[in-house]
């Protein structure tokens, strides 16, 4: 997977990405949206918002996303029932994994080989994918 416009903090088990010259903190300011499967373009988008309360610093963007292209593995685990579903939009951590093994890896034994992305929420529930291209928008956030 190729990742275009932003890059991770601290791997593996990152909670923040950086992009446009800016830290996005995933966890503890980010508040996770959703995500959005697009069958025809062959596309999955997941969408964050800012949660202006916890957030120390000014953002570019209220919102913003990560566009995946050309997916070619989208998994969604189901989430731990006993955990409270407040805590479903909190990113735990997101890490790159090498295709064919489970465990993320450090940065260093992943640059050049393919991998997918390992999205762990608080409550449990993972999402991983794979695709070729992976690229940070900002977006106009609509009430």
């Amino acid at each position: 997977m190729k990742l275009l416009n932003f890059s991770f903090v601290d791997e593996p088990y990152a909670v923040e990405i950086l992009a446009l010259d800016c830290i996005w903190d995933l966890h503890n300011v980010a508040t996770f949206e959703g995500f959005c499967q697009d069958l025809q373009s062959n596309s999955v988008e997941m969408k964050w918002h800012i949660n202006r309360e916890y957030a120390l610093r000014d953002y570019p963007a209220d919102s913003f996303g990560i566009l995946f292209k050309r997916v070619e593995r989208f998994e969604v685990t189901p989430r731990d029932p006993e955990m409270p579903h407040s805590e479903d939009d909190c990113l735990a951590s997101v890490s790159r994994v090498l295709v064919g093994e489970p465990l993320p890896r450090n940065p260093e034994d992943i640059e050049g080989k393919d991998f997918y992305l390992l999205f762990e929420f608080q409550s449990g529930q993972k999402i991983q994918i794979c695709s070729e291209v992976g690229e940070f928008f900002t977006r106009v956030r609509t009430v």
